[in-house]
């Protein structure tokens, strides 16, 4: 069912009007494999897909941080996934969890890779300072689920206005 997920949602995203999409060009795979040694993780297949396909953004209701072959990882700036996670870390961020969409004031969205299954998919958690890392709320099974749940809800998103 992921595979049917993320397709579906990555098919909204293509078809989202230009101002309510804002993405990337898509992550090559040597960047995608530079992030996941520097993370010190390996992306769940429908997160890579996500990854090689837009590389970061979404749209007004999922805005989501990533990667892009031009990024600097050391710069900890939205939507950088590997300098914002890295970044984090410094103040206790577990090494299992890869913060991936911020919630504002509520904290983020990320993945829990003390979830991962054979396939190597995540759950999703929300996440906050002070969360117990045991214990975290599960928003979706996996990636692929997550992404089409936002794009489905219109969630309100911090998506950079069209410039």
């Amino acid at each position: 069912m992921t595979r049917a997920y993320i397709v579906g949602a990555m098919t909204a995203i293509r078809q989202a009007g230009a101002s309510d999409r804002d993405v990337g060009r898509g992550a090559s795979e040597e960047t995608i494999r530079q992030a996941e040694e520097m993370l010190g993780l390996r992306f769940p297949p429908s997160y890579r897909a996500f990854l090689s396909a837009f590389g970061y953004g979404g749209t007004r209701e999922a805005y989501l941080f990533g990667l892009c072959d031009s990024f600097d990882f050391a710069v900890a700036s939205d939507p950088n996934v590997v300098a914002i996670n890295l970044e984090w870390r410094k103040s206790g961020l577990p090494d299992h969890v890869l913060l991936i969409e911020s919630r504002g004031h509520l904290g983020y969205y990320a993945l829990d890779f003390s979830t991962c299954d054979q396939s190597g998919e995540t759950a999703v958690v929300e996440w906050h300072e002070g969360c117990d890392p045991k214990s975290p709320v599960t928003v979706a099974e996996d990636f692929g689920q997550f992404l089409r749940d936002r794009l489905e809800a219109g969630a309100p998103s911090r998506a950079p206005a069209a410039a």
